[in-house]
């Protein structure tokens, strides 16, 4: 009956969507903790890959050096650490001793900053009128600032209800949450007490800070970081954009620390420089910011072909490079082309199985010089001008010449040397040729696209958003993509630690006055039992999807290096040469049954078992191979998410 048709069908669909469940879960899925106890994991991660000393610390602390060692490799910019105690560990770290570092509290409390003025702007201007689908601030219950004044107040008087702003209620928090060493800093007490408080010239009379409640909460945890432009979560630019507001990268160039990114000692004027924020662009930027303060030196870089950190402008384009410079090799300098380095076993008066192995020998150690020496010149020589900092077209123009050189002269003209020959061999793979040239081809394309990015006039692109899109280089939005990963990290970490504390059940014990207990307390007994929380992720599926709806970038924060992605490339490659292979292989199988049929011989094989051998091995050839290439980025993300789990 049809209904029975239609059961069997869900069944076997069913069946079909477990084993699929299973095999991804098999290859690279793993179970992942979430909530607080996954957030925590991370945030050791992050000072794990930050501290740079021979022994990893295990309390989770990065030091003065461990960030000057990050910006010179990273940003090229050559501090010492003298002024990275003066600034960073003094306005960041708690002090300006030797000994002073960042610790897990202290990153947990910078990476919150962008939400803290957020929420003080709703909390003062009322709530965005937006639909910025990159704002992850509704994933944050609003009241979360209030729950957490509440809890200190009821953890340090008691009582919930909002009290009077003094040094006695200041000093009852700190006794509260053990920092006996800032109960009698009077200094310190009242400058907390008048970051509370409105400025001289408020005009709002109600609200003069006398109480410590939400609104006065607010301005307290964000007085000294109010020149943060949340607006930078989505705009199209770099972290070394936001803060310096220029891409110049120049060896030995002074760069002028930005007062509205960094966190100053004393309070600066010019935040209203930056109230109008434009779409930022790296070349036609026409924004004119203030800047003042340290002078930062920068040291020589190459970040054309500084893959590790990918300081590239088109990952589509090193991809190519790469892909093209192996054509151009198996094409023009493959030695089996030439007989560079060969011995002539037969004019010298030598054993041919030493010769055959001299020969053998030999001919790798050619293979080995020929990539280092003629592809480090291919891949160098190629990206010059390939970098988000070029301003000028002479660079790119100089790339596009050594294009021209290695991977579309040689198409054209033919010249046989020793090591090389250009000279086209008709040994069926003569496609080979063709392939290399359109590779040169397209990285032209892509050079000249660079070109007329360059060419463009600033106020032709602050006119046309759609056009300063289009020619944004992709290493920008893939470091914008890391940033809004941050902000929804930053939101799901905030959510679980509100969740673990779980404050509606401390106030309801306070108020019933049975069971009393202070809200870390519950906290940590919270976390203890919502530690056994996972979820399945990091199958191939998993990946493949949120790498094809952009959730790999924008929420977990994934970056997958242009090496990469050219190594699945390459399988890719070696999947269709096999296919052509298969092909050749199945004709000459089919020959040979033909030849065999008119034999009537035990020996030899029958033609059904070449047929099958040739049809079982072609079959599983190609299926590993295409296992293969579907793991290897998912391999490669569900590592780096283990690292992050701390599983």
């Amino acid at each position: 009956t049809p209904q029975l048709v239609d059961c069997v069908v869900d069944i076997v669909v069913l069946l079909y969507q477990r084993r699929l469940s299973s095999f991804d879960r098999s290859m690279t899925g793993f179970r992942r903790p979430i909530g607080a106890n996954a957030d925590l994991a991370e945030l050791e991660f992050i000072s794990a890959l930050h501290q740079t000393s021979p022994e990893l610390r295990q309390d989770g602390s990065i030091h003065a050096a461990d960030i000057a060692h990050f910006l010179k490799s990273r940003y090229g910019i050559d501090v010492d650490l003298d002024l990275v105690q003066k600034t960073i560990l003094k306005g960041l770290g708690g002090g300006d001793d030797t000994e002073d570092c960042i610790d897990l509290t202290e990153i947990v409390a910078i990476l919150i900053i962008p939400l803290l003025i957020k929420f003080s702007s709703s909390e003062v201007d009322g709530p965005a009128d937006n639909n910025n689908s990159n704002d992850f601030l509704e994933m944050v219950d609003n009241d979360i600032v209030g729950d957490v004044l509440q809890a200190i107040l009821h953890d340090s008087t008691g009582d919930c209800n909002p009290k009077e702003l003094d040094r006695a209620l200041i000093r009852d928090i700190f006794k509260t949450y053990g920092e006996s060493q800032l109960v009698n800093d009077d200094d310190l007490i009242d400058e907390m007490i008048e970051a509370a408080k409105l400025p001289s010239n408020s005009s709002d009379d109600n609200d003069r800070g006398s109480l410590l409640d939400k609104k006065s909460f607010l301005r307290a945890l964000t007085s000294d970081v109010r020149e943060y432009n949340v607006e930078w979560e989505n705009t199209l630019s770099t972290h070394y954009f936001d803060v310096f507001q220029t891409y110049e990268n120049e060896p030995n160039q002074e760069l002028t620390r930005n007062a509205s990114a960094l966190l100053q000692d004393e309070r600066s004027p010019v935040a209203s420089n930056y109230t109008d924020m434009e779409s930022l662009d790296p070349v036609h930027s026409s924004s004119s910011h203030k800047n003042y303060g340290t002078k930062l030196k920068k040291v020589a870089m190459y970040p054309e072909v500084d893959y590790t950190i990918g300081s590239y402008r088109s990952k589509l384009f090193v991809v190519l490079l790469w892909f093209t410079a192996v054509c151009a090799y198996t094409s023009y300098v493959s030695p089996a082309d030439h007989d560079f380095g060969k011995l002539d076993c037969e004019a010298r008066d030598i054993n041919l199985f030493l010769c055959q192995m001299l020969n053998g020998t030999s001919q790798w150690l050619v293979v080995f010089f020929e990539l280092s020496i003629l592809g480090t010149a291919f891949i160098c020589l190629g990206s010059i001008g390939h970098n988000i900092h070029a301003k000028s077209i002479l660079p790119t123009i100089l790339g596009m010449i050594f294009v021209i050189t290695f991977a579309i002269l040689p198409y054209f003209v033919e010249l046989k040397t020793d090591v090389f020959s250009t000279v086209k061999v008709a040994d069926g793979y003569e496609f080979r040729y063709v392939i290399t040239l359109c590779g040169g081809f397209s990285l032209l394309a892509l050079q000249l696209f660079h070109i007329i990015r360059l060419c463009i006039p600033a106020h032709v692109m602050d006119k046309h958003l759609r056009v300063k899109q289009l020619f944004t280089p992709s290493l920008i939005w893939y470091e914008s993509y890391s940033k809004r990963a941050a902000s929804y990290k930053t939101c799901n970490l905030v959510r679980n630690a509100h969740s673990v504390h779980d404050f509606e059940e401390t106030f309801s014990s306070s108020q019933s006055k049975t069971g009393s207990i202070s809200s870390y307390g519950r906290a940590l007994l919270n976390f203890r039992k919502l530690s056994n929380e996972f979820e399945e992720t990091g199958g191939i599926v998993w990946v493949w999807k949120s790498l094809l709806d952009g959730s790999i970038y924008s929420k977990e924060g994934i970056w997958l290096p242009s090496r990469l992605v050219a190594a699945n490339l390459s399988m890719v490659v070696v999947i269709i040469t096999l296919l052509i292979l298969a092909f050749k292989i199945i004709s000459g199988v089919n020959s040979l049954v033909d030849l065999f049929a008119g034999f009537d011989n035990d020996y030899l094989p029958k033609p059904w078992m070449m047929i099958t051998s040739m049809y079982l091995g072609v079959f599983s050839a190609l299926s590993a191979t295409i296992t293969l290439a579907m793991v290897y980025i998912p391999s490669a993300v569900s590592q780096v998410l283990q690292f992050r789990s701390g599983v």
